[in-house]
């Protein structure tokens, strides 16, 4: 089996520009784990209009999931995985380095 149209192959992101259903899509990991129910790959694109109002509302609450939840999530788990890869290797950068010596006088 080959796929040869990947314009389709997951439902597109809801971002206002002109034809960016074409290109911006979520990630299969995101459909994946966050989507509570099938989300259609023609969701916002004229190739959905049979249960458009259901599918563009099934992908306009996925986004906003991310948006809310995941990406705090995800931001605030890499700071903490960066911050201490630096402590370890004692390499810290111009910004970094006045935040942790704030940390360490304050404990």
């Amino acid at each position: 089996m080959y796929i040869t149209d990947l314009s389709r192959l997951l439902p597109a992101a809801p971002i206002d520009e002109p034809r960016s259903h074409l290109y911006k899509m979520f990630r299969p990991e995101m459909c994946k784990s966050v989507a509570a129910v099938s989300l259609s790959s023609d969701a916002l694109s004229g190739y959905g209009a049979v249960g458009a109002e259901q599918h563009n509302s099934d992908v306009h609450k996925l986004h906003a999931t991310m948006m809310e939840h995941d990406v705090t999530k995800v931001i605030t788990s890499l700071a903490s995985w960066l911050r201490e890869k630096i402590r370890a290797s004692q390499v810290i950068p111009g910004l970094l380095n006045d935040q942790i010596k704030a940390e360490k006088h304050a404990a």
